[in-house]
């Protein structure tokens, strides 16, 4: 099995994705013929499907001038992301924009003098010729209407001479003279933003492509890095997102990690001792800080640079980002830390080109999908970067490093993404006053539908990117979507955003004191206030436009000419410009009037949820105790010189001992670093925590909170098995059983095949219980079947038949998958489960890793206790899951090894067969960047006849070619 497990790996990585010369038989196929360009486009796709990939690209490039040229372009990028080809996506991105600006630039540039040799009388033709597919259907009558509009201005010219003096026609014959360079530069340009929003959405999925290509080969350079992809499975570890604010509820502090609290120095150089590099860096730095409060969202200045970036008249061929492709094709294993940068910073660069453009032509499908792709692959490298910091020797990329890079990716992320929810109108969902509906094991069409959008995802990605701006200071962008946040959601999530909004407004005041700025409310707030009545609050601010107040800098301007290194009247304007925007912010700074509005939600909100949340909090904490020691700044401000520190060390007795209950927070003022987040608590506080939800499940049970009673219930029975005791831990478990499924005595009444005279078996689970109470019931049944029936073999087995009873349920929400289990012997799941239903988009209802561990160990229990057909759409579920969610190669394989082994025993030698070759070719086999590997054309399978013997020599030889 480890053979043939190394073989389906090695296929997938080299054998299956060479490229061979043999082609002329694809190609004879799609044409007869060489082509030239002038063909239908419609050739194109069985030449972009079948044929090589690079004479693929030389065809397609020869129809480069056609208006489907991105389109298949696009198709073909994405064939070479299937065959994981990344570099092939690099260079042939290089090519393809640098195609499209040599275009752009033809069609907005002055036309070539005679002795101007540059660009060519025929190119320019081509040129004009590619743009000519937007005007098809006016082609055949140009240049007659051309013609008679000229003869109509001549007459008019004519008889308006004919009725002036000649002084007044010399000035006619003047103005048209320099009019019409304007006009024409005019109507070029309005040409090119035509020609441009046309290719909106396709420059978005190449830069998308180009930027899976960069994450891609950054990801695969970590997992490489000194074993690095078998450490990102280490069962000791747990992932960093689950100790993240949108989970925990609060920031976490951990051990021995230092707090740097105070303003940004800001301290001219000397223009004669320090270079004019080093002066701009010092007050881009001091940019990142603090921000000017003429803008709307903080830093919104990186949305403005980004969406000029991603013009297409800037984009030249000679672009740093597609000249240099050549850097990627070093060997993985020995990449330096410039070359890791240079590939995630390119990666960013094409990801905020993608988010603009998406956002920018109004196509919201496809901006969650550069979206996602940002949230996947960024947690992904950050665990990666995360594990291999603790190894010998260390990978040359820092956490610090990659979260300077991707915090402003989020942050536009979330930006456009809530924008996009204001302009869809769908935060009106969370006008209703349901308290469990986020946390109901039924579907919940508003929260669970995520066939337009996700909201528990857009929750996710919004609290972490407040996360990732308080680690790196950026208070005022901070406080920007944090109010909008709390604004649009009702204030639903204000306990885990007060906390950080009230520390980010007061780093702002401390800010601007401490460049002697205006006082709080700033002149533009108070402008605001007197040209449209109504004061700027927290409550009111989203929606709200400011309005400037500017005044003249007290720097004399230099003159036009003398804008040089050497300018000293330059760089005081600039410095002085930085200094005013520290002085002044967009944001309302009013901290009582902050918590006054906390304390008012605090009041409208129930005390059975904030006890369970409390709870939920203690536990994370517990758990972050357990975890290895990561180096990350907390925060990256310099220390302030005015308060005479140099850093502020938390120390760890500061923390008092957890209380049982949630505290008092209608007094809490948050000025504290102690009352912001919350230290990892010792493994002598476990009764503490074990106290704490017993107390919770108490007053969710007298509330008739069953949902949170299951997730409640389930967490008690992990941390009783965590304290070692198993038998707390079983009973536990099978009270969140009944409680799931909504009966009582499930386990005692389930004989393996039903539930025998039960009340229940004359109930449908699934309509009962609901999507996520099944999933929990099949956990839970799963735990207690690997965990607390150790000794008793039967009634292990007769628990994982009902897990895997429960398990079926979920293939049966949706109407595709088959009913028996003798048809999942050839049967996949695909790419959803249920269409438009995550089943883990809240892991406190299912969690992924809990859900594919307890299938791993149920399909093989199935498997070596002789239940094979029932082990079969088990093992279908868990593919699907390893295959398509996880994308995990490893898993994939080891799945499919076992789906082998299964076939084999129910005598289904002919798909055994068919599995086996497959594997063994590396079809199916899942990459990390979203693919999956294909089997080339060329090779067959030799078919295994299940009417003739074993022993049949045709038979045999499909046994040798295995």
């Amino acid at each position: 099995m480890k053979a043939l497990e190394g073989s389906a790996m090695k296929n997938k990585r080299t054998g299956t994705f060479m490229q061979h010369d043999s082609s002329a038989w694809s190609r004879a196929v799609a044409h007869a013929h060489e082509l030239t360009g002038q063909e239908d486009p419609i050739l194109l796709y069985p030449i972009i499907t079948n044929s090589p990939l690079k004479a693929a690209f030389k065809d397609l490039m020869k129809f480069k001038r056609k208006s489907c040229f991105m389109e298949f372009a696009v198709l073909l990028l994405q064939r070479t992301m299937q065959a994981d080809h990344l570099e092939l996506v690099l260079q042939w991105g290089h090519d393809i924009f640098g195609w499209l600006s040599r275009r752009d630039e033809g069609l907005t540039g002055p036309k070539k003098g005679p002795g101007d040799r540059s660009t060519s009388g025929k190119e320019l033709k081509k040129f004009s010729s590619s743009i000519m597919e937007y005007k098809k259907n006016k082609a055949s009558t140009f240049w007659s209407d051309k013609k008679r509009k000229e003869f109509l201005q001549k007459k008019q010219l004519t008889a308006l001479k004919a009725q002036n003096t000649e002084r007044e026609c010399k000035a006619v014959d003047t103005m048209l003279n320099q009019l019409a360079p304007l006009v024409r530069r005019h109507q070029r340009r309005r040409r090119l933003r035509q020609v441009c929003s046309e290719e909106w959405l396709w420059r978005c999925h190449l830069n998308l492509s180009i930027a899976r290509a960069h994450l891609g080969l950054l990801r695969r350079s970590l997992e490489n890095h000194q074993g690095l992809g078998a450490l990102q499975h280490s069962y000791s570890q747990l992932p960093p997102l689950l100790f993240s604010l949108a989970h925990s509820g609060t920031l976490v502090r951990w051990r021995n990690m230092h707090q740097h609290i105070g303003v940004p120095d800001l301290i001219p150089p000397t223009p004669k001792a320090t270079p004019q590099p080093c002066l701009r860096a010092n007050l881009h730095k001091a940019k990142e800080s603090g921000q000017a409060a003429t803008t709307t969202s903080g830093e919104d200045f990186n949305t403005t640079e980004s969406s000029e970036q991603d013009s297409p008249r800037i984009q030249p061929a000679v672009d740093s980002d597609y000249s240099e492709p050549s850097v990627m094709t070093t060997s993985p294993t020995r990449r330096t830390a410039t070359q890791l940068l240079e590939s995630l910073n390119k990666a960013a660069l094409h990801l905020r080109r993608a988010m603009v453009l998406a956002h920018r032509g109004g196509h919201w499908t496809t901006l969650q999908c550069v979206c996602r792709t940002l949230w996947d692959q960024g947690c992904t490298i950050t665990l990666l970067v995360d594990r291999g910091a603790s190894m010998e020797p260390t990978i040359p990329l820092t956490l610090d490093q990659l979260n300077t890079v991707l915090t402003p990716l989020f942050e536009l992320a979330t930006d456009l993404i809530m924008n996009m929810m204001e302009k869809m109108q769908l935060w009106q969902v969370f006008e209703l006053e349901d308290e469990e509906m986020e946390a109901s094991m039924h579907f919940s069409a508003p929260l669970d539908d995520g066939t337009l959008v996700d909201l528990r995802w857009i929750r996710s990605l919004t609290l972490h990117t407040l996360e990732l701006l308080y680690r790196e200071a950026r208070w005022e962008t901070l406080a920007h979507l944090a109010l909008l946040f709390n604004s649009h959601t009702r204030e639903r999530y204000t306990h885990m955003i007060t906390p950080i909004l009230v520390h980010a407004q007061r780093r702002l005041l401390e800010r601007i004191s401490y460049f002697g700025g205006p006082p709080v409310p700033q002149p533009h707030f108070v402008k605001t206030q007197n040209l449209t009545g109504e004061k700027i609050t927290n409550k009111n601010y989203a929606g709200r436009q400011l309005l400037n107040c500017w005044t003249p800098p007290a720097v004399p301007a230099p003159r036009r000419g003398c804008n040089t290194p050497t300018n000293p009247n330059a760089e005081l304007l600039e410095l002085s410009e930085v200094r005013r925007a520290m002085c002044v912010v967009c944001v309302p700074l009013d901290v009582e009037d902050t918590l006054c509005c906390f304390r008012e939600a605090l009041e409208k909100g129930h005390h059975t949820l904030q006890n369970f949340q409390h709870s939920r909090t203690l536990l994370l904490l517990l758990l972050a105790h357990t975890q290895p020691l990561f180096e990350v700044p907390f925060c990256k401000e310099n220390s302030s010189k005015a308060q005479g520190h140099g850093r502020v060390d938390f120390n760890v007795t500061v923390c008092t001992a957890p209380a049982i209950g949630p505290p008092d927070l209608t007094t809490e003022d948050y000025s504290t670093l102690s009352s912001i987040y919350g230290c990892p608590l010792p493994p002598n506080q476990i009764h503490t925590v074990i106290n704490s939800y017993s107390n919770s499940i108490q007053y969710l049970q007298a509330n008739n909170h069953d949902s949170l009673r299951v997730q409640a219930l389930h967490d008690l029975g992990n941390l009783h098995y965590y304290n070692g005791n198993r038998r707390a831990a079983h009973s536990y478990w099978s009270k969140a059983v009944d409680c799931a499924l909504q009966s009582s005595g499930v386990l005692d009444s389930w004989d393996g095949v039903s539930w025998g005279t039960s009340s229940f078996q004359h109930q449908p689970t699934l309509k009962q219980a609901g999507v996520w109470g099944c999933l929990q019931g099949a956990l839970l049944t799963a735990k207690i079947a690997q965990y607390a029936l150790t000794s008793n073999i039967s009634q292990r087995t007769k628990c994982c038949l009902l897990s895997a009873q429960l398990f079926k349920c979920l293939l049966r929400a949706s109407l595709p998958h088959p009913q028996s289990d003798l048809q999942y012997s050839s049967y996949t799941v695909g790419e959803e489960l249920v269409p438009g239903l995550d089943l883990f988009s809240e892991p406190d209802r299912g969690h992924l890793g809990t859900t594919v561990s307890s299938l791993a160990f149920l399909c093989h229990w199935l498997y070596t206790s002789g239940h094979h057909l029932t082990a079969l759409p088990m093992l279908a579920l868990y593919l699907h899951f390893v295959g398509t969610v996880c994308r995990d190669p490893h898993l994939t394989i080891k799945g499919r090894i076992l789906k082998v082994k299964v076939l084999t025993e129910l005598g289904q030698y002919c798909q055994a067969m068919k599995e086996t070759s497959q594997m063994t070719q590396g079809e199916e086999i899942p990459l990390p960047h979203g693919c999956y590997s294909g089997m080339e054309k060329h090779a067959t399978i030799r078919k295994f006849f299940t009417n003739k013997s074993l022993m049949d020599s045709a038979n045999i030889q499909v046994f040798k070619c295995i």
